[in-house]
This record gives structure tokens, C-alpha cells and sequence, in this order.
């Protein structure tokens, strides 16, 4: 998991003129925000799903203090969110946008920036990777940092992959490796199954020695692999030719990983 240590530049940007920023209303305005929030983080790993029971209790019981939470609005719609922290330089905890709508996130930082440079913050943090190019835009000096520590694990590696196969044919059905046909073999630590490719569609089958690629990965590395920390190639035995190196990239494809505080246990 990813941060960002922001120096902030001399100068701030200016907000959009079309973008209406207010304090959170949470009970009227978590529903919005949680839609938000699913469609931002949807291509990310590490995100925990929040039923609505737990944004209805949030405030309570995660420590949230839904003052110090925002929202930006476009004609009157809820695109973009900005909860914050309470660090004495100043944190975004959590920021997400709907599609299209980055700029209302900028704008919401945009706030939040000033709010740091009038309390005489000028470290702020955010626990998000994706406006990294915007802010060396704006010219704020950026150091991002790193949390080195793991708190997952795989229970039943077979299930897992049983599950994930679905998402893996569709992702290989729309890559530039959907013409790949092959079997895939993951000798783990926690267990020894195929994937079976034939026309994009993917089974999770028992491991076998007819194999056209062979993953060998430990339980820490399958963690990583699953997450998308990591390139399937990477625990690859012998070479592996270009098509087949795409395929694997779909069926294990590198994602940004997202760890937000009060959405765990």
C-alpha cells in the first residue's frame, strides 16, 4: 500500500468553477458517496466492501468524524468524496471520483490544501496514488511512501481461483491475448491446480504435467500475485513467449492496491 507525503508548491490552484464543494451530510449523502466509492475502486485491490450497514455505522464505531468529511457536486449530483483524517499535518484518508469526473477530486483537494496552508500545515498526506501526476503538475513536491507489512492470507487457494475464473475469461476475452489456448500450472505453497485456457474461457482443473506454463510461488508471493502486486511472469519456470506473457497478465493483471483505515476490521 501506496501514500503520498506532499510538500505543498507556493502556489495553489485554482478550483473549478463548475465544481460545488459542501460537508458531508452522512446520512443523507452516504448512500451517493458509497456508489462513488465502488465505481472509483472497483479496478483495485486491497479495497474491502462496505454493506450499508457499516456506512450507517461508521461514524460511531470507525473513529470517523463525519465534520471533517466532503463532497462535490456537479449540477447537483454527489461525484466526488473526500474523507479526512486527523493527523496534525493534515490527511485525505480516502478520496474517490466518478468516472469522468476527476477534476471535482482535484477540486476537493484543492480545498483541503488550503484548509492545511491556513492552519500552517504544509505536509499534508494522502492515502491515494492516483492524483501523484496532478500534483507534480501543480508543482508540489511529492515522496511516496510504503507500508511493507502484509495482514492477508488464502485460506483455500482452489476456491479462490474457482471464483476469480469468471473475471479472468472476460479480461482475457478482451485482451490483446484472447487468441491463446494453454494451461497454466501453479505449483504454491498452498496448493497445486491448472487453469485451463481454451477460446478466453478459463477452469480451474487439478494440477497435471502437461503444462504449456508453470508458476511456482510461495504462500506470501500468491498473495501478491492474487492482489496484483506482482507479475505472473515473475514465477515463471524456463521462458515464456510474448502471447502467452500477455495472457498471463490478463488472468493476473497489475493492480493498484488500496488500503483504507476504517473499512477494516
Amino acid at each position: 500500500h501506496a501514500d503520498l507525503g506532499v510538500s505543498l508548491p507556493a502556489e495553489l490552484p485554482s478550483a473549478d468553477d463548475g465544481v460545488s464543494i459542501r460537508q458531508m451530510d452522512w446520512d443523507a449523502d452516504r448512500d451517493a458517496v458509497a456508489g462513488v466509492h465502488e465505481e472509483h475502486n472497483r479496478a483495485c485491490s486491497g479495497v474491502i466492501r462496505r454493506p450499508a450497514e457499516l456506512w450507517e455505522a461508521t461514524p460511531r464505531w470507525r473513529s470517523v468524524d463525519a465534520s471533517r468529511q466532503y463532497v462535490a457536486e456537479v449540477d447537483g449530483r454527489i461525484v466526488a468524496y473526500c474523507l479526512n483524517g486527523g493527523s496534525s499535518e493534515g490527511s485525505v484518508e480516502e478520496i474517490g471520483h466518478a468516472d469522468g469526473h476527476e477534476a471535482a477530486a482535484r477540486a476537493l483537494l484543492t480545498r483541503f490544501f488550503a484548509a492545511c496552508r491556513a492552519r500552517g500545515a504544509e505536509t499534508p498526506r494522502i492515502d491515494n496514488t492516483t492524483f501523484l501526476p496532478w500534483l507534480k503538475d501543480i508543482g508540489a513536491n511529492v515522496q511516496v511512501g510504503h507500508y511493507g507489512s502484509w495482514m492477508h492470507r488464502i485460506n483455500d487457494l482452489g476456491r479462490l481461483l474457482g471464483l476469480l475464473a469468471p473475471t479472468m475469461s472476460s479480461r482475457l476475452a478482451e485482451s490483446e491475448a484472447n487468441g491463446w489456448t494453454g494451461v497454466v500450472a501453479l505449483d504454491t505453497e498452498i496448493g497445486s491446480f491448472a487453469l485451463v485456457v481454451e477460446k478466453s474461457h478459463v477452469t480451474v482443473a487439478e494440477a497435471s504435467d502437461a503444462v504449456d506454463v508453470r508458476l511456482t510461488f510461495d504462500h506470501r508471493q500468491a498473495v501478491s500475485l492474487i492482489m496484483g502486486q506482482a507479475r505472473a511472469k515473475t514465477f515463471a519456470e524456463g521462458s515464456v513467449d510474448a502471447l502467452a506473457a500477455a495472457a498471463l497478465d490478463s488472468l493476473f493483471p497489475a493492480t493498484e492496491y488500496r488500503w483504507h483505515g476504517w473499512g477494516g476490521v
